[in-house]
């Protein structure tokens, strides 16, 4: 009741109280009305004065008058009375110039608050995490991850078990066109099979990388700018079709710098044992997989 009490009236010295409601929430529903009010009765006022200084300006200066540079205390004194006589629901509000100074400063706290809650808004979208479940017919998850690949202007890294999807193996080429960092790391044996794409993408002049471990490069994730696509997803079309499988959109900077570092750490181990790729070795060859109906 006394934080009530408070924030109606007497954080504004008014000799009455700005809101009667004595409940903390109706209180704070009366604030938050009259300073949307206050804002957008100011804002119509300062447009309309802005426009008749404009204009007086103007002619001023077409009579070559010197016009004062900087508003007297008396100017802000009769604007401050010319709003209280547009919009008199705030004459309680602006008895003098201090209640005027008190007016101006809430609204700017009130505005800046606002924007430190839109950008924190907007952070935790940015951040909040996106998972892509497979199999999907449809094609919209594919789209989706197309979209991200699209949407890259610096850099995009790609560590992929198994690449043989030609929608997604030519938006890495596209971003290799326009002028990206885009690198690729693939598994040795994957990228000979029948179907695959890594030997066609670096005939294209993309860079790319096979491990030469008797381990796998069984990896499955692309670093997009400030963005990373990992989980279980390998690009190809039995993946996005017939199997159950997810691809989770990471934006938290601190995963995107383990996935970054990762990606640079095998690139510098792959690179010491790697034999160029020519593009007279590059081949394109199908198989039964996928499907001939599930090809597009």
């Amino acid at each position: 009741e006394h934080l009530a009490r408070f924030m109606a009236g007497s954080w504004l010295m008014t000799p009455s109280p700005l809101c009667s409601a004595r409940e903390l929430w109706g209180t704070a529903w009366c604030l938050v009305r009259e300073t949307s009010a206050a804002g957008r009765d100011l804002g119509a006022f300062c447009v309309a004065a802005g426009w008749a200084a404009g204009r007086r300006a103007w002619h001023a200066r077409n009579n070559e008058r010197q016009a004062s540079s900087w508003p007297q205390l008396s100017d802000l004194d009769s604007l401050r009375e010319r709003f209280v006589a547009d919009y008199p629901r705030h004459g309680a509000l602006l008895e003098d110039l201090s209640g005027l100074g008190l007016m101006l400063s809430w609204l700017v706290i009130i505005a800046c608050g606002s924007w430190l809650l839109w950008c924190a808004f907007r952070r935790w979208l940015w951040l909040h995490p996106e998972v892509l479940f497979f199999p999907d017919k449809s094609g919209g998850n594919v789209s989706r991850l197309c979209s991200i690949l699209g949407s890259g202007r610096h850099r995009v890294w790609v560590a992929m078990f198994a690449l043989s999807d030609d929608v997604l193996s030519n938006e890495i080429l596209q971003a290799h066109r326009r002028g990206l960092d885009v690198r690729l790391l693939v598994d040795d044996e994957q990228a000979q099979a029948l179907g695959a794409d890594a030997e066609r993408l670096a005939a294209e002049g993309v860079p790319m990388l096979k491990d030469g471990h008797k381990a796998r490069m069984h990896h499955k994730f692309a670093v997009v700018d400030n963005r990373v696509l990992s989980g279980s997803f390998n690009w190809t079309k039995q993946a996005s079709v017939l199997n159950n499988e997810n691809v989770c959109v990471l934006k938290d900077p601190s995963l995107v710098k383990a996935f970054a570092n990762e990606f640079q750490r095998l690139w510098q181990d792959y690179g010491q044992d790697c034999t160029p790729t020519s593009p007279a070795q590059a081949r394109r060859k199908r198989d039964g997989t996928p499907p001939p109906s599930l090809r597009k």
